[in-house]
């Protein structure tokens, strides 16, 4: 390949750069691409990883009060849990 490019025209080489440049530029929006889609699906696991471990705090919240009496409309309140959730519990 190399022995070729040595006998390219100026314009065969220009040619030549302006297709490297084009793969090149293509090839970095791809990875950016990867990039913020790995990004924004690591921001969304660690999103839904903390929302479920907050929903399993308050079900362990709600399991305590109602052990100790707690009355499970107060259980609602101070939990966020809806009424019939608690009941289940």
């Amino acid at each position: 390949m190399l022995s070729e490019i040595a006998n390219f025209t100026n314009k065969e080489y220009a040619m030549l750069i302006k297709r490297e440049i084009e793969i090149y530029e293509r090839n970095s929006i791809y990875s950016a691409g990867a990039k913020t889609g790995y990004e924004s699906g690591h921001q969304k696991g660690l999103e839904k990883g903390l929302e479920k471990g907050r929903a399993a705090e308050q079900l362990a919240i709600a399991v305590n009060m109602k052990n100790k009496g707690v009355p499970n409309d107060l259980i609602a309140e101070y939990t966020g849990l809806s009424k019939e959730d608690i009941e289940a519990l």
